[in-house]
């Protein structure tokens, strides 16, 4: 599936979901659930391809993909997550994190994020987490 987009409609949800399916591992789903403990729907695919599908998510509109709240799946949510953190402006960025902080479920979602934090916004993130 061609990842990287100009622009993500919903019509590219029902086959997006579709390729995420096809790394699912269901041998590992009770052994991810109990470590993830999470209740969302999960389709186990390595770590290493999920940065593999948000690298080339990202090389396209990835704030259009954001836009479709593709959040089926634990992995759904991760993926956006992620590519939350690649939008390097403050201000582009926060109403993404706003929305994953009510979607995200689990400290898995919580640890993948690596924010863009630099000195000309740790004042703004500093008091985004005191607020949080």
């Amino acid at each position: 599936m061609n990842l990287i987009k100009n622009q993500w409609t919903k019509d590219d949800i029902k086959p997006f979901l579709a390729y995420l399916k096809t790394f699912q591992n269901k041998e590992k789903e009770a052994w991810a659930r109990k470590i993830l403990n999470t209740k969302l729907d999960l389709l186990v695919i390595p770590s290493k391809r999920l940065g593999e599908i948000t690298r080339e998510i990202a090389k396209g509109n990835l704030k259009s993909y954001l836009d479709l709240e593709i959040f089926d799946f634990y992995e759904g949510i991760a993926i956006y997550g992620i590519l939350l953190t690649k939008i390097p402006d403050f201000d582009d960025m926060l109403p993404y994190l706003t929305k994953y902080l009510h979607v995200m479920e689990n400290w898995a979602h919580c640890d993948l994020l690596s924010l863009p934090i630099t000195p000309q916004n740790r004042n703004r993130f500093l008091e985004l987490s005191d607020a949080y």
